[in-house]
């Protein structure tokens, strides 16, 4: 069953056609890794998916619905099923990891403060992390503890679907490892569908079940890891032998 399908969808900036007529199905509990250069539109897919921009032209069905062009109201219950997890983590400077992790709950929800608890404190240990961490802020938070914690927000009102935008940008190798890690693990334990824009190699060769290549605002493949090896886009063989990067 096809959860997400973006039919022939458009998105220009003025002059600058970014989205061209993009295609591409998600099956629930897939892994689809979105791989492109900069400036390519690979943010500007999420994005239009869960509404943050709309799309000029094209349909984004969600289980069967069209979910285009919504008014913002509308895109709430949305937002409940689609987590996104943005690049630089986008938690509140002004709360504590507690209060972040408790602000959706208490916007979509009529959870109880003990139900919030205990919920902040599962959604944490998903993500191995502890209550200990509970009354720090985001600027006491190294790189890799925010992408936790940001993670640990997207899955707090247990998503279908998790959007990350680059999720292993500007950590360490071994920081990007456990976060590739902890996106299988999400996979896995609660049958998280998920959509990866990367242009990390190696987090894409760890998370991915199939890969899709952004080139001039069209997807110019899409297909596993082993057929991507045997695709003839001579700009796509470059990224995975790891030649290109940003």
């Amino acid at each position: 069953m096809n959860i997400i399908e973006c039919c022939g969808v458009t998105k220009a900036f003025g002059s600058n056609k970014v989205l061209q007529g993009i295609d591409f199905a998600l099956e629930k509990g897939e892994t689809l890794a979105i791989l492109g250069g900069s400036g390519t539109g690979k943010s500007v897919i999420l994005k239009t998916i869960i509404g943050l921009m709309l799309a000029d032209s094209g349909t984004i069905l969600y289980k069967g619905k069209n979910i285009s062009n919504l008014k913002e109201i509308e895109y709430f219950p949305i937002r409940k099923e689609i987590s996104y997890l943005f690049q630089g983590g986008a938690l509140f400077d002004s709360m504590d990891v507690y209060e972040n992790l408790a602000f959706p709950l208490r916007q979509h929800s009529n959870s109880t403060e003990a139900e919030i608890k205990q919920q902040v404190e599962t959604s944490l240990q998903r993500v191995g992390m502890d209550s200990s961490v509970e009354h720090l802020f985001p600027p006491d938070l190294s790189g890799g503890m925010m992408k936790r914690i940001a993670l640990a927000r997207a899955i707090i009102n247990h998503p279908e679907v998790i959007l990350y935008d680059e999720p292993t940008t500007g950590l360490d190798p071994l920081t990007s490892q456990t976060i590739s890690e902890l996106i299988i693990k999400m996979q896995k334990d609660m049958n998280i569908t998920s959509v990866v824009v990367t242009h990390d190699m190696s987090t894409v060769f760890k998370v991915a079940d199939r890969l899709a290549f952004l080139q001039n605002g069209v997807i110019a493949f899409i297909g596993t890891l082993e057929q991507a090896k045997a695709c003839p886009n001579q700009t796509l063989c470059a990224y995975l032998k790891g030649g290109l990067h940003e």
